[in-house]
Order: C-alpha cells, then sequence, then structure tokens
C-alpha cells in the first residue's frame, strides 16, 4: 500500500523539479546564472589540528578557492572530535597567539573568512546536541557577546555565524541581530523568522560535503545557477580519522583545483555574499520548508536537489503563498481517497 509520505515525497520531488529534465550538467543558457561557491570549514579551534589547516589554507592561496573558518574560541575538551589535539598539546583552551596570527595573516591576504562557530560547542540541552536552541534567550546572547570578544584579536571582527550542530532558534537569531552578526549558516531546516517578522539577516545554508562538489556543480548547471556551499570538519580527512573520514587530503585539493578551473563558477566566501538576493529570509523560508517537509524514503532523489540553494528550480523567492498552497493541497489530494475508504469500510466492520 503506498503510504500518504511517499505519495507526499513524490509531489515534492515532481513540483521541485528534483528529476532531470536535460542531460546533467549541460548548462541551462536561456536561464543562465552564477555558479556561486563558497567552502566551508568548522570546528577550529585551539585543539585543532593546526598543521591540517595550515594546509587547507595553502591549497586554497594556491588554487584562489577562498574558504570560511567556523572558529570555536573557547572549545570544550570534553566534546572535541577524534582527530582533535590533546589540549595538553595545545596551549590550553583559548585560541593560541600563533593561531591568531596566521589567521588573521589569512584573513588580511582575502584567503579566508573567520566566522563564529558557536563560544564553546558544548551542548547545553539535556539529552540532545544544542548550544543555542532550546536555551535561554540572555544567556544565548551572552554566549555570541562573549564569543565574539574572544575573537576580537582576529580581524576583521566575525560577521557570519555557523550554530553548532546546525541547532539554532529564533532567540539566537535575534541575538545575531543584536550583535550585528548579519550571516547565519547552517543546514536547512531552522527558523527564518523573529516572532511574526523575517530576520534581518543573510541566510546561506551549507548544500554538500567535499565528495559531492562536481554532481552539485552538475545541478546548478543543469538549472542555470545557484548558491553552492560545501562544508567539511577536520575528521572528514581520511588522513585525521580514517574510520569517519570521507576523503583524502590529495582529493580535496583535487576537487578545488577543478572548482578553480571551471569558467562559470565563482567563488568567494559566505560574508561576501550577504547581500544577494538569494540570501534573503524569504527564499531560505522555501528552501528550508521543501527541505523539512521531504520524506526520509525520498531522501536519496531529493537530494540532487539540495545541493544547490536557492532549491534548484523552484522559484522560491516571493512564492511563498502558493507553496503553501501546494503543499496542502497535495496533502488533501493524498489522504482524501483513504478517508473515503476507511469511512466506507467502517459500515462492513464497525468498531
Amino acid at each position: 500500500m503506498i503510504s500518504l509520505g511517499l505519495v507526499k515525497g513524490a509531489c515534492l520531488a515532481i513540483l521541485s523539479g528534483a528529476w532531470p529534465a536535460t542531460a546533467a550538467g549541460a548548462p541551462n543558457r536561456s536561464s543562465a546564472k552564477p555558479i556561486r561557491l563558497a567552502l566551508r570549514y568548522d570546528d577550529c579551534s585551539a585543539l585543532s589540528p593546526a598543521d591540517l589547516e595550515d594546509r587547507i589554507l595553502a591549497a586554497c592561496a594556491r588554487t584562489g578557492v577562498p574558504v570560511t573558518f567556523g572558529v570555536i574560541p573557547e572549545p570544550d575538551a570534553g566534546s572535541a572530535e577524534p582527530g582533535s589535539r590533546d589540549p595538553a598539546n595545545g596551549g590550553g583552551l583559548g585560541m593560541p597567539a600563533e593561531r591568531i596570527a596566521k589567521l588573521t595573516a589569512a584573513a588580511r591576504g582575502g584567503v579566508l573568512e573567520i566566522a563564529l562557530h558557536g563560544c564553546t560547542h558544548r551542548s547545553r540541552v539535556p539529552g540532545g546536541k544544542s548550544e543555542f536552541a532550546g536555551v535561554p534567550a540572555d544567556a544565548q546572547d551572552s554566549l555570541i557577546a562573549r564569543g565574539l570578544m574572544l575573537l576580537k584579536p582576529l580581524e576583521p571582527a566575525p560577521r557570519t555565524f555557523i550554530p553548532p550542530w546546525n541547532a539554532y532558534d529564533g532567540e539566537t537569531l535575534a541575538a545575531l541581530e543584536r550583535h550585528g552578526v548579519p550571516t547565519l549558516s547552517a543546514i536547512a531546516g531552522g527558523p527564518w523568522r523573529i516572532g511574526k517578522r523575517p530576520a534581518a539577516l543573510a541566510f546561506l545554508p551549507s548544500t554538500c560535503v567535499i565528495p559531492e562538489i562536481r554532481a552539485a556543480v552538475a545541478e546548478a548547471r543543469r538549472h542555470g545557477g545557484g548558491i553552492i556551499v560545501p562544508y567539511f570538519h577536520p575528521y572528514d580527512f581520511k588522513e585525521m580519522n580514517p574510520a569517519r573520514g570521507l576523503f583524502t587530503f590529495a582529493e580535496f585539493e583535487s576537487a578545488l583545483a577543478w572548482v578553480a578551473a571551471q569558467p562559470d563558477i565563482e567563488t568567494a566566501t559566505l560574508g561576501a555574499w550577504r547581500d544577494l538576493p538569494e540570501a534573503r529570509p524569504q527564499a531560505y523560508s522555501g528552501y528550508s520548508l521543501w527541505h523539512t517537509l521531504a520524506p526520509s524514503g525520498l531522501e536519496r532523489a531529493l537530494r540532487p536537489a539540495y545541493r544547490v540553494y536557492p532549491f534548484a528550480a523552484f522559484p522560491v523567492a516571493g512564492g511563498g503563498l502558493w507553496l503553501r498552497l501546494a503543499i496542502i493541497g497535495g496533502y488533501l489530494a493524498a489522504a482524501l481517497p483513504v478517508l473515503v475508504l476507511a469511512r466506507y469500510l467502517s459500515r462492513f466492520f464497525p468498531r
């Protein structure tokens, strides 16, 4: 029997253009827009492998593909991922002076953007993983204020926020507004409103991992452009974590070189694109809504469209009303036959 979730997912996939209509990778010149790519690296801190990060920055400088580093100002040693350094050998829990100097030099050279990646990256929700979502507003405000204060030696000051575990809520957005941090990057699915109004922030969600870059570019070409945000961590390198790693450093360098060689790809940091129309809350709302409603059973089929932001081939900007109507109509169309059948059978099988 076909479940309602499956019908719902199929409708979402068809309406969103998740299945190809043209050859993958073929540019759609009739509606061509720039393909923009922003590289995002999370969990840089006093406990992260400095030698790996030096190599990442060197590769970015060599290929001309800049990167945004999500920096944890005051990392909690208990939450350090495999591949991190021992605190005893890492110069304490604060950001060491030599790391600050290297990061500042890279930022001044245009290779790097410094982003705030929480404050301690320690969960404050019992039984969950969240430093911000579900935490009282005053505590969230204090965490962001402290994080910005600790990263003051870095120049320029962070203008992008990456919530640990991608977990944030409306109070997080309000705190970012108050502290003048205009850009947020997380996996799609989080809120974009503060109360009943759109947040005065730019939303540039992560869209894929490093091994998916070529497939994401093919999808963007097929639909005439979009934004791609590949994200990665120290443990994603097989050299750092053989069991969990997704790629080697050589494969990472190869991916950057390939991106740099594509004439239709523009590269920049996340903060450089916060003024784009695609980064407005209204555009993010549509992408996030479709991402959230897709059932897990069709995730594999829908995945190609999510590698590009906004949702591939779907006019999310300004389309919130009819998007909601389409979703409601799809649910009703799927549920009505089931309800009618159930009512009919109830005549023969009364309770």
